[in-house]
């Protein structure tokens, strides 16, 4: 499928209520991120590939090993560049110092880095940030049947560190609930 024809079909989907130019960049960036994770040694094979039954193209690249497949490349891709990461620790907040995010506190320690990436997964299993941050779906209750069922740590610890320091939070009120996320295999 062309980036133009992914991203006609995604902000169809979502009845146009997305940012596009966000869908826009994902949208064109897609094809060459799934070239980058297979340079990386991630596998897609085609039997996994997801369509729904509609679509005249598979939209749904599953991965072998799913998250923890693509986890794990990117882990190790990340080792070869010297980025130090603190995997399986939970993070308690952000260090910030003269106004900028200079690291975290995780397991008692002050870990400092030049960059900051938080990467939590979401805040779909708190149905009050869920009802803060996208009301529109916990009117439906349908955080519900998200993609995060059955991930309770879920939580948004992300959102909540940033509110503690005065971020700014963007995309209120959006997203797209889904069903399935296409992890099964």
């Amino acid at each position: 499928e062309s980036a133009d024809a992914m991203f006609e079909y995604v902000m169809a989907i979502n009845q146009w209520a997305l940012k596009p130019d966000i869908i826009r960049h994902i949208c064109d960036e897609s094809g060459p991120t799934i070239d980058w994770l297979i340079d990386l040694g991630v596998k897609f094979p085609p039997e996994y590939l997801v369509c729904s039954g509609v679509d005249i193209v598979a939209r749904g690249h599953p991965s072998e090993g799913a998250g923890h497949g693509i986890a794990e490349r990117l882990i190790n891709a990340a080792g070869a560049l010297e980025v130090q990461t603190a995997l399986g620790t939970r993070v308690e907040r952000l260090l910030v110092e003269a106004g900028r995010v200079v690291g975290v506190h995780a397991g008692g320690m002050d870990l400092r880095a030049p960059a900051t990436i938080v990467s939590t997964g979401g805040f779909g299993n708190n149905p009050e940030l869920v009802k803060k941050h996208f009301p529109s779906a916990a009117q439906h209750g349908s955080w519900t049947w998200a993609v995060h069922d059955g991930l309770p740590f879920i939580l948004g610890d992300g959102l909540k560190m940033g509110e503690a320091i005065g971020a700014g939070i963007v995309g209120h009120d959006g997203g797209l609930p889904l069903p399935s996320s296409g992890f099964g295999r």
